[in-house]
C-alpha cells in the first residue's frame, strides 16, 4: 500500500501504512515464535533422525528471538523501496551478510573470548544480527533524508485497524501463496531427511542455490510491485500494463540464463560447499 499512497502524493498514508507493517510484524511474529521452541519433537513427530532433530533444536532455539526483527525489517525496507530509495536496506543488507558470517563464526567455535555456543551460537548470531538491521533501518527511516520527512515513529503506539484490515486482504493471498512455495521446499527437505542425512545435505545444498538464484526475479517482482502501485496511485492504467510487462519479460530472460549457468556449473558448485572434489 505504501508504493499506492507514494504514487498519490499521500505522505500521511505512507507514514500509516508503515505503521501497520510494524504492528503486523509483532502480531504475526509472536506465535511464529512459538513454534520452533518445539522444533525437535516437530521433527521426531515427521519422522526425522533423533540426532539431526536435536541439533536442529539447538538452532532454532537461537534463531526464534530474530523474528520480530527480521518482519520489522522487511516492513522498513519495503517502505523505502516504496518512496524510491531502496539504497539503505540494500547497503544494511550487505553489511549484515559478513557480520552474520563473523559473529556466527566466532559463536560456534568460542573465539575471541566469546562462549562455545555450537549451533546455538549459530541462531543466537543471525538474531543478533536481525536486531541490528531493524535498528539500522529505524535510524534510517527516522534520522535520514529523504525518510525523516515522513515521521515515521508518529503515534507509534496507535493502531489503525482500518488500516489493517486492508494490509490482511491485500496480504493474506500473497502470504499464502509464498506458503505453498516454501512449504513445499520444506516438505522435500522433510523427505530427502527421511532417505538419509546425506540426502538431507545434498539437498541442503541444491535448495542454497536456489535460494540465491530466486533473489533476482523476486527482486524484479518487488520493483513491479512499486511501479505498479506508483501507477495506480496516479490512476495510470498504461503505466501498470507497461511495469508488469517488462518485469514479466526481464524476470524470464534473466531466470533462464541463471539456469543455463547452473546447469554448466553444477559440479562446480557443490565443490564451493563440499571444499573437496565431487
Amino acid at each position: 500500500m505504501p508504493p499506492k499512497h507514494f504514487g498519490a502524493r499521500d505522505p500521511r498514508l505512507v507514514r500509516r501504512s508503515l505503521r501497520v507493517g510494524l504492528w503486523a510484524a509483532l502480531l504475526i511474529s509472536l506465535p511464529m515464535m512459538v513454534l520452533p521452541l518445539f522444533g525437535e519433537q516437530i521433527l521426531l513427530a515427521l519422522g526425522q533422525a533423533p540426532a539431526t532433530s536435536r541439533l536442529a533444536q539447538h538452532y532454532l532455539l537461537g534463531l526464534a528471538w530474530g523474528i520480530t526483527p527480521a518482519l520489522s525489517f522487511l516492513a522498513i525496507r519495503g517502505f523505502m523501496g516504496a518512496v524510491n530509495r531502496p539504497e539503505p536496506g540494500l547497503w544494511i543488507t550487505l553489511a549484515a551478510i559478513p557480520a552474520n558470517a563473523v559473529l556466527v563464526y566466532l559463536l560456534i567455535h568460542g573465539k575471541l573470548g566469546l562462549p562455545r555456543l555450537e549451533l546455538f551460537g549459530a541462531g543466537l548470531a543471525t538474531t543478533i544480527v536481525n536486531f541490528g538491521m531493524f535498528l539500522a533501518g529505524i535510524w534510517f527511516a527516522y534520522a535520514r533524508r529523504p525518510f525523516r520527512k515522513y515521521h515515521v515513529l508518529g503515534r507509534i503506539w496507535r493502531l489503525d485497524w482500518m488500516l489493517m484490515r486492508q494490509l490482511v486482504m491485500i496480504g493474506a493471498p500473497i502470504s499464502l501463496a509464498f506458503l505453498m512455495e516454501y512449504g513445499l521446499f520444506a516438505a522435500a527437505a522433510l523427505l530427502m531427511g527421511l532417505i538419509s542425512t546425506t540426502a538431507l545435505a545434498a539437498h541442503q545444498i541444491a535448495l542454497q542455490v536456489t535460494a540465491i538464484l530466486f533473489m533476482v526475479p523476486f527482486g524484479i517482482g518487488m520493483a513491479a510491485t512499486v511501479r505498479v502501485g506508483h501507477a495506480v496511485g496516479r490512476n495510470d492504467a498504461l503505466a501498470v500494463k507497461r511495469a508488469g510487462f517488462v518485469a514479466t519479460l526481464l524476470g524470464m530472460v534473466l531466470v533462464s540464463a541463471l539456469t543455463v549457468t547452473v546447469i554448466l556449473t553444477r559440479f562446480a558448485i557443490a565443490t564451493i560447499f563440499l571444499r573437496r572434489g565431487c
